[in-house]
């Protein structure tokens, strides 16, 4: 057996045995998203050039140089990553590192490659601070300087979000996603090709502000305090080994899919 072949098999294994949550995105919570406006528009991966959209509580930016035929099977692999996160962290009390630590070793065993890890926290206080701020400059230290053209995408999101109605359907699903009591969590990531392979980099995001807050990318701090956590990580595949197993991904999703992607239209 080659090495391909085993990987082939680890892979097949691992999505046999993979545990995801209940159906969330059903029932109650749909009817939530539907009942702000409008059920929010799913992506369509076949239009020409960048990209935004949402999978589950992920801001996603597709830059123009990857293939539509790679970009849905790139969706559904975050989504897959997001649920089997969660479901590994289940009732704990969250920190970001588990959970990031979760995610990326669901890509890792979907055969991608992780490189580039960094975390760090801030401490937000003052007036009229608002969080979509604070996370400008995190994108442009690792995203900037000669990846500028990358980090726009990404950026362009978060300067429409000030302008945007807040109850656009798919602002409502992202934004309700991101509730989780204590702590509000979330991720952005920007999907490009690099030296022919697409290549993730994933931020994720945990606010403690210690309430719920509602509208996590709009809080505003007066005399309250929070703390900022976030870490990134980039990965990357063999697009034909993402491939050979998109059908696969999409069959373990089969009852996630609805509700859980949307198209960002600023």
């Amino acid at each position: 057996m080659t090495d391909i072949d085993k990987e082939l098999q680890e892979i097949s294994a691992f999505l046999e045995s993979v545990e995801l949550p209940p159906d969330m995105t059903g029932g109650v919570e749909l009817e939530a998203v539907r009942g702000a406006g409008a059920t929010p528009a799913k992506p369509d991966f076949m239009t020409d050039g960048k990209q935004d959209v949402v999978v589950s509580n992920q801001l996603a930016g597709f830059s123009e140089d990857v293939p539509h035929g790679l970009r849905s099977a790139i969706a559904n692999v975050m989504l897959l990553a997001e649920l089997a996160a969660d479901r590994k962290q289940g009732s704990q009390d969250i920190t970001l590192d588990r959970w990031m630590g979760h995610y990326v070793g669901t890509l890792n065993k979907l055969g991608w490659r992780s490189s580039g890890f960094g975390d760090a926290s801030r401490a937000l206080t003052g007036t009229s601070m608002e969080v979509h701020k604070a996370i400008v400059p995190v994108l442009t230290a690792v995203l900037g300087g000669g990846a500028v053209s990358v980090a726009s995408t990404i950026l362009s999101v978060l300067d429409g979000l000030q302008e945007m109605h807040k109850n656009q359907p798919w602002f409502t699903l992202f934004d309700r996603r991101t509730q989780r009591a204590r702590a509000n969590q979330f991720q952005i990531s920007q999907v490009s090709m690099q030296g022919g392979e697409p290549s993730i980099t994933l931020f994720a995001f945990m606010l403690d502000a210690g309430s719920a807050v509602t509208q996590v990318l709009f809080f505003r701090f007066s005399s309250d305090k929070a703390t900022l956590n976030h870490a990134h990580q980039s990965v990357s595949i063999n697009p034909v080994l993402l491939k050979e197993f998109e059908a696969r991904v999409t069959a373990k999703l089969s009852t996630h899919l609805d509700g859980a992607l949307a198209d960002i239209d600023i």
